[in-house]
């Protein structure tokens, strides 16, 4: 339903011995591997393919979110009580768990990854520390190696990053230059560009 034609059935042999991607009958098999292969780990060390022992990843990165943004909440300097209580609402949310209980797609991993990216940078523009700095650089990197709208997500860091250096004169320049920029796409119809393996995007 997804090619929107019909295609002939492919035996397991044939399915694992093509390189090509020629017997693939969805889109995103040119996803990265790393939400696969997060389901095969834990599957190989029960010895057999187990629905749940696939699924146990995605409650360890539901978890790894909690811990993270309690653990960043209380370095901030929020009371314990309140940043279990905004852990607790950050957990509950319907769509993030029904990610957990759903498990296999790699949403959950994006926004785990790039939320504690982006507590981890606001920790370093307030501070300065350089741990939470390379540990920002760190996950805004494998963004794209989760899913590929990762690079669209990465890209953000740019301007978060100038607005956290740059003070000032510099600062309201660059906003200016932005506004421009804007202005001129919108006055000449906007823009259209292609990324690879994004799809074509348009800035009207």
């Amino acid at each position: 339903s997804e090619l929107r034609q019909l295609l002939p059935f492919v035996d397991p042999q044939r399915w694992l011995a093509d390189t090509t991607g020629s017997v693939y009958t969805i889109y995103a098999w040119t996803y990265p591997y790393t939400a696969p292969l997060l389901a095969l780990w834990p599957t190989l060390a029960y010895g057999a393919w187990n629905e749940t022992a696939a699924n146990l990843p995605w409650l360890g990165a539901a978890l790894a979110l909690g811990f993270g943004f309690y653990g960043q909440a209380r370095l901030w300097g929020v009371a314990p009580l309140t940043a279990l209580v905004f852990t607790w609402l950050l957990l509950s949310l319907p769509l993030l768990d029904t990610h957990v209980a759903l498990a296999g797609y790699a949403d959950l991993w994006l926004a785990t990854v790039f939320g504690l990216a982006v507590i981890a940078l606001f920790q370093w523009a307030r501070d300065g520390d350089r741990r939470q700095g390379w540990l920002a650089l760190l996950l805004a990197l494998a963004c794209p190696s989760i899913k590929l709208e990762g690079a669209v997500w990465l890209l953000l860091f740019i301007p978060a990053l100038l607005a956290a250096r740059l003070r000032g004169w510099w600062l309201l320049g660059l906003m200016g230059l932005a506004l421009v920029l804007a202005l001129g796409w919108w006055l000449a119809g906007g823009v259209m560009f292609s990324i690879p393996g994004l799809g074509e995007f348009r800035l009207m």
